[in-house]
């Protein structure tokens, strides 16, 4: 009876350690505008390829830079928008298990507005 709790006790640990070592990926890089300057609270949207279903989604830091953990392997890409600037979409990209990712530099664009006078 004790060999059979000591046994459930090992295999329910080794569950853990398996499911912990799944989800140790990590995505990073940084936002930056046309002149090079970081952006500040952009959002960045981690997206699954194959149905743009929302996986994770943060703001940049006060240096445009983003990181995701604990990312599970999988195909995903990158979505980031800035108000007034046009939304930009990374190409897809496969993560492995335990393997980190670095996005790079992800250039936003200002929208040209063009405003109509008002009579």
């Amino acid at each position: 009876m004790k060999e059979i709790f000591i046994y459930n006790i090992l295999m329910i640990a080794s569950l853990f350690i398996q499911i912990e070592l799944r989800a140790q990926s990590k995505i990073y890089g940084v936002i930056k505008d046309s002149l090079n300057e970081n952006i500040a609270n952009a959002n960045v949207l981690l997206l699954n390829a194959s149905d743009s279903g929302l996986v994770k989604g943060i703001l940049t830091d006060a240096e445009g830079n983003f990181l995701f953990s604990d990312i599970h392997e999988g195909n995903y890409f990158i979505r980031s928008t800035y108000t007034g600037y046009s939304e930009h979409n990374t190409k897809s990209f496969i993560i492995a298990a335990t393997a980190n990712k670095d996005a790079g530099v992800i250039s936003l664009y200002q929208k040209d507005v063009q405003l109509v006078e008002v009579k």
